[in-house]
């Protein structure tokens, strides 16, 4: 098992993040929940109610580091939060785990993890004397569902007498666990998340079942009318794009197929290319645009902070241009990337994307 490290501290954890966008899985997740957009519902929806009446979802935001193994990132992936909870300063850590099977020892990994993140929190601020709670939160698309191990508990050699005699003396710790795989598509689709992260959910759920491009926007058309929801939102071209090149590099099939397939099953109602032109007239132009402020934007940063982590990257090609516009502003007069990357989650004078 190896030792969680951190992107903060280790250059190793930043190529190691660089690799994780030639995993399709992974570059779905960043791209979706890296933008606070579609990480604040997801986040209400997908944690017990008991804890997330506890957060403050509207002082949510992006966290530095990432903690996965490196020899894992294929497998992993991992976005940091803060926000208030219960009143004080608290991290959400999201681990995506897509192995084929679960790992029996997971659960002692995944503490690894949080104590890398306290590590970090500790090198940060020396003069700290009690530690953020970390909420963990396990989002699993194995093909046969989870049935490992939810609490560290339960790897110990001990019956339940013998551990409750020594209850105080033991470390006691659990993962909320989100099981995509053993939980019905209706559950999924009538979540309370934007548009573009229930269609993200369906997608890795479809992705381990699905034998080709047309069989896996088959069980999507089912919810077309979800899917064109995504079209209609604001930023919902880009997010479309991702779909799709998600559906190619997971069937390892062209553009043209996936895009014959999507017109079979009238996913679009005609060519992709048309589509665009007909729906955005000048698209192409404000693309190239906004593509250049991207580009800019990239440079700046890196000039900046140094080389950006992959849940920076994410965070800028998610960004809309409205919040392009605001982050080129901000990091004009700011201290960390942080204050940078948040501006990405301001509130906008436009409907919700995705």
């Amino acid at each position: 098992m190896g030792k969680p490290r951190s992107t903060q501290r280790k250059q190793g954890g930043r190529k190691s993040r660089r690799k994780l966008a030639h995993s399709p899985h992974n570059g779905l997740f960043l791209f979706t929940f890296g933008n606070l957009e579609h990480a604040r519902p997801a986040l209400e929806s997908l944690l017990p109610t008991r804890i997330s009446r506890l957060v403050d979802f509207s002082s949510l935001a992006l966290d530095n580091g990432h903690y996965v193994d490196p020899d894992l990132a294929h497998s992993e992936s991992d976005l940091l939060f803060q926000a208030q909870i219960a009143g004080r300063p608290g991290k959400i850590y999201v681990l995506f785990e897509h192995m084929s099977a679960p790992e029996p020892m997971f659960v002692l990994r995944l503490l690894g993890y949080v104590l890398a993140i306290w590590r970090d929190c500790l090198a940060s601020k020396p003069e700290m004397t009690k530690l953020p709670v970390i909420i963990p939160l396990v989002l699993h698309h194995g093909p046969s569902g989870w049935t490992g191990a939810v609490r560290l508990e339960e790897l110990l050699d001990m019956d339940a007498d013998g551990l409750a005699d020594l209850m105080d003396h033991v470390p006691r710790f659990g993962m909320v666990m989100q099981d995509i795989a053993g939980v019905d598509d209706e559950v999924l689709v009538h979540r309370t998340m934007t548009a573009l992260g229930r269609v993200t959910l369906l997608l890795l759920r479809y992705a381990q079942q699905a034998a080709d491009a047309y069989e896996l926007v088959g069980r999507l058309a089912r919810y077309v009318e979800l899917v064109r929801e995504v079209h209609e939102a604001p930023n919902g071209v880009r997010a479309m794009l991702a779909v799709i090149r998600y559906i190619q590099s997971v069937t390892k099939q062209s553009t043209h197929e996936v895009r014959r397939a999507m017109q079979q099953h009238e996913v679009l109602l005609v060519d992709e290319d048309t589509y665009w032109d007909i729906r955005s007239p000048g698209w192409r132009e404000d693309q190239a645009r906004e593509e250049g402020q991207r580009d800019t934007l990239r440079k700046m940063l890196t000039a900046r902070f140094g080389a950006l982590t992959s849940r920076a990257q994410a965070c800028v090609d998610a960004a809309t241009t409205e919040q392009l516009d605001r982050m080129c502003i901000k990091i004009l007069g700011a201290q960390t990337i942080e204050e940078v990357l948040a501006e990405a989650g301001g509130k906008r004078r436009r409907k919700k994307a995705g």
